[in-house]
């Protein structure tokens, strides 16, 4: 994360702790507009996507508090694999090869002459 970032958070922490610091906590909790804006929010999602997708939202809600990541050991052996590949047959034979890390990915599309960044 960046320095800023945690900056940033830490900042709007500390105003918000000092303005209910001057005040009561009901100041700043009304429950229509809390309503409001959670109801509104899941409602305009829903209508801006399809059934199909929404759907799916269970599955991305548990992979986004479930990462499943590789080991390093695995990712190695995948970069072995591939620059093997690459000198016997050529940079551009690891097109066909499916890349599911995206760091990896991203290091075969600059090698074969791509434009991602790190």
């Amino acid at each position: 994360m960046d320095i800023a970032t945690i900056l940033g958070i830490i900042g709007a922490l500390l105003v918000l702790v000092l303005a209910i610091g001057f005040g009561s906590l009901t100041a700043f909790i009304d429950l229509p507009s809390v309503y409001i804006v959670i109801c509104g929010a899941c409602g305009s999602t829903i209508a801006a996507y399809p059934a199909s997708k929404l759907l799916n939202l269970f599955a991305v809600i548990k992979n986004a508090f479930l990462v499943k990541q590789r080991p390093p050991t695995e990712v190695v052996k995948q970069i072995v694999d591939f620059a093997e590949q690459a000198r016997r047959e050529g940079i551009l034979a690891l097109e066909s090869r499916a890349l599911d890390n995206r760091r990896v990915y991203e290091a075969g599309d600059s090698a074969r002459g791509g434009r991602h960044g790190a």
